[in-house]
């Protein structure tokens, strides 16, 4: 099967030239013509009859009820719940916790505003005593959301709409409005999510209940702060009394802090008098509680793996205070203040496990909170005026527990289980090994497969890494997985590479800007252990991630081609020199770097996807190779994908014997808000992909 004829293509002269970010007849040929390549492969022999196979077991697994923790909120209880096939989930309010759940009254069910699941719930914010919701909806999964207010219970909602929000935060201010940052309309605004050009300068508006959003009253810009790609996060302290406006450059952990007394009416800008409590960006700085005028904060200041201090705003001379000292072997992942400020509830990842902690304000005394079957991931939701809480348990291997737990007397309970018909766990098995780097750290990855997995170096085995952006990558439930393991056979592995934040700020700085190659380093050690250990062979190992996930696959498939049968990356970050140019791309200089800067520049030089495609001797292939993207994906806009499959074609298409292709969805965005749809219709074609680049079949039940 040929890639794709390039004759007409347009090459760049210049690894500085931007042909491909042209919205001209040439590119859209090509990308036609990439289109038209991919549904061939789709339809040619064995393919399709597997894709039809995977469709109807993923819609059979997915049968399943799933459920959101409660969320108690002025004496009533709200919570998610997808019957099984929906496309997105629904949230539903009960007058009580003992009501029955057929007595449960829908709030929002994005279901019904669009049957082919475009739109989807973006965030949810209630006010302290539950009688407002502002809620925000997506269309094809673009960043851009708008935002609508909704009274409880009667579920009437208010006229006006808030538009050209992106990555907002919202504080409400009692039951009066709420403070919220958003973007100016952008100049391409008939189509949001396909736009391409660089956003600037957030505004942070105050927005009364009731009345236009032209009525707004302006607070802040990004601009007036100091620059006009500062991401401007707005909040209100627990007592209601205070603005909290957290200010970050990009996406590093790192912000300043500015606050500012509050009236109990917000009428004007006049009303807000913004002062600076942190004005640098050498530590990040999160609200957690105050007492009166002091103010408790989680914090990375001289601790890597964070700590909680506090401090008098009302003495100019006070200084930051130890509360909760650094685990000096654990990362503090996140801390909120619960039952009226009595305890701290503290969640921290322990050899990329989670384990919370309660954190007695009054003893000093701190109890981890036990009863949870295995290792695994801990979601907890609660409030800071609330005695009680509810944290659902998942795994691997676990479909989710959601428990409930009493803040006072300290006693935890099953509140209710996901089962998942047909599925045992027993016929499975998850493993944690500890695996040497290049440079000999040890990096952590876990490993599933079935009990009967025998070590003989002939398991398809697919392999997921991240690794950046200080995000930790714990255990998770995934039926598409298990999918995996039951109906190909396959092993799957997850390697916690650094630049993540599975062991705090020095990890993920060890995979940071110059650091970056010891990410590629950590994923190809993975891959090699696998080999070495019998677990898998070359011919059978696939690598698989998304957005920076879909970095480290191209880049590793370039550096290291004799390691892999197969790698999919998934809206992957592939132009290192020109990715700050585009959207929301500037706030990921913090953990890459820019190529504007000289001293930045040789290092993404050396990685960039787009720019490293080797030409390779006689004999040799690059993988087989998938790039996933979608055209309203305003945050990895899709040109990244489009240079990356167009350089791999023009270089190796004419002699690689491995397809390398492209797969351009329609109506998605960079992933969340992705209908249950076209999250089958993905995982089939990248499943099916696998199955042909490595040479197995497909397993029936």
């Amino acid at each position: 099967l040929s890639p794709v004829c390039l004759g007409s293509l347009r090459r760049a002269a210049s690894i500085n030239a931007e042909y491909m970010g042209e919205s001209s007849e040439k590119t859209k040929e090509w990308v036609n013509a990439q289109v038209e390549t991919f549904k061939t492969y789709l339809d040619s022999q064995g393919v399709k009859d597997l894709g039809e196979k995977f469709t109807r077991d993923a819609k059979s697994i997915l049968t399943y009820k799933r459920y959101g923790s409660p969320m108690l909120r002025g004496g009533r209880c709200y919570y998610y719940m997808n019957t099984g096939l929906q496309n997105h989930y629904v949230l539903y309010m009960q007058e009580s916790l003992s009501e029955k759940e057929d007595q449960a009254k829908v709030v929002l069910d994005p279901n019904e505003m669009d049957k082919d699941g475009k739109i989807s719930i973006r965030s949810i914010k209630f006010s302290d005593d539950g009688s407002l919701l502002a809620y925000a909806l997506s269309t094809s999964g673009s960043d851009w959301s708008e935002y609508r207010i909704k009274k409880l219970p009667s579920l009437e909602d208010y006229d006006e709409v808030l538009k050209f929000c992106k990555f907002t935060s919202i504080g409400w201010h009692g039951n009066n409005g709420f403070f919220y940052n958003r973007y100016l309309e952008p100049k391409k605004s008939d189509d949001l999510g396909t736009e391409t050009e660089k956003l600037s300068n957030q505004h942070v508006f105050y927005h009364r209940v009731g009345t236009p959003q032209s009525e707004d009253i302006l607070v802040t810009t990004a601009k007036d702060l100091g620059d006009e790609s500062y991401i401007c996060g707005p909040g209100v302290s627990n007592d209601g009394k205070t603005l909290i406006l957290s200010v970050s450059k990009d996406c590093d952990p790192i912000n300043m802090v500015f606050a500012a007394p509050l009236p109990d009416v917000v009428e004007s800008a006049d009303a807000i008098k913004l002062q600076c409590w942190v004005d640098n960006f050498d530590n990040g700085f999160s609200y957690l509680h105050n007492e009166g005028p002091k103010f408790f904060f989680r914090t990375n200041l001289n601790a890597p793996n964070y700590r909680i201090v506090s401090k008098d705003i009302s003495d100019e001379k006070s200084q930051w205070v130890e509360e909760v000292p650094e685990d000096p072997k654990n990362k503090l992942e996140d801390a909120e203040s619960v039952a009226e400020g009595n305890f701290f509830l503290l969640s921290y990842i322990v050899d990329v496990k989670d384990e919370i902690r309660l954190y007695d304000l009054k003893t000093k005394q701190t109890k981890q909170i036990k009863g949870f079957p295995a290792a695994g991931s801990i979601y907890t939701s609660t409030h800071h005026n609330q005695s009680e809480m509810f944290c659902k348990f998942v795994s691997f291997l676990y479909p989710g527990t959601i428990y409930h737990y009493d803040f006072m007397s300290q006693q935890m309970s099953v509140y209710r289980e996901t089962i998942v018909p047909g599925f045992d766990a027993s016929e499975f098995k998850t493993e944690q090994v500890f695996y040497p780097s290049k440079d000999g750290t040890k990096i952590p990855m876990y490993i599933l497969s079935s009990q009967s997995r025998q070590n003989d170096g002939t398991n398809p085995t697919l392999l997921y890494g991240y690794g950046g952006f200080n995000i930790t990558i714990g255990a998770s439930f995934s039926a598409f997985t298990i999918m995996w393991l039951k109906h190909f056979g396959g092993v799957y592995a997850s390697a916690n590479i650094r630049g993540g934040g599975e062991y705090g700020m020095s990890w993920h700085h060890a995979g940071q800007k110059s650091n970056k190659q010891n990410v590629f380093d950590d994923f190809q050690a993975a891959a090699k252990y696998l080999i070495d250990n019998k677990i898998s062979c070359r011919d059978k190992l696939a690598i698989y991630g998304g957005s920076n996930g879909g970095l480290l696959v191209a880049a590793c498939c370039n550096q290291a081609p004799e390691l892999f049968g197969a790698g999919v990356a998934a809206v992957g970050v592939l132009d290192m020199l020109r990715f700050h140019k585009k959207t929301i791309g500037y706030a990921w200089t913090g953990d890459y770097g820019s190529a504007d800067k000289p001293e930045e520049f040789d290092a993404l030089h050396a990685y960039s996807p787009v720019h490293n495609v080797p030409s390779l001797p006689e004999g040799s292939h690059y993988p087989s190779f998938l790039a996933m993207t979608a055209d309203h994906d305003d945050r990895v806009v899709p040109l990244h994908s489009f240079k990356f499959v167009a350089a791999l074609q023009h270089t190796l298409g004419a002699t690689n014997h491995n397809p390398l292709l492209i797969r351009i969805d329609v109506d998605s965005g960079h992933g969340a808000g992705k209908g249950l749809d076209k999250q089958i219709e993905d995982k089939k074609d990248m499943y099916v992909f696998l199955a042909k680049s490595l040479g197995i079949g497909y397993i029936e039940d």
